[in-house]
């Protein structure tokens, strides 16, 4: 049987609670929890930067690392877009608008191109 600590430090989401609200389609349940360990002092420097903005501690490091790694994956070249965007975006590709008078000529023109080479 596990720790009590080690079962703290799982990444495995956690057991949904009677009665705790369901995510809507399209939101992100907050179920799994994420643990750290860091200095008394580092947590205090934390703590003084989330109070400066009017958040908890837990708001202020995941809107922090949210964007540090939001920023990290762009920096890579992915590309990040939030769920409604992802299914706009597919949507799009799976029924495509018909093609207006501009785009008609940029394909004959990418057409010409191509053929001569």
């Amino acid at each position: 049987m596990k720790s009590k600590s080690a079962r703290r430090a799982s990444s495995v989401a956690s057991p949904k609670r009677r009665g705790a609200a369901v995510a809507a389609p399209g939101t992100t349940a907050r179920d799994v929890r994420f643990t750290a360990r860091l200095s008394r002092s580092e947590k205090t420097l934390l703590q003084r930067a989330a109070a400066g903005r009017g958040q908890t501690l837990s708001a202020y490091v995941f809107e922090k690392a949210r964007a540090a790694a939001m920023a990290e994956l762009e920096a890579a070249g992915e590309i990040v877009l939030a769920s409604a965007d992802q299914r706009q975006f597919v949507a799009l590709l799976l029924s495509p608008p018909p093609l207006n008078e501009r785009m008609r000529r940029a394909l004959d023109m990418a057409k010409s191109a191509a053929a001569a080479g």
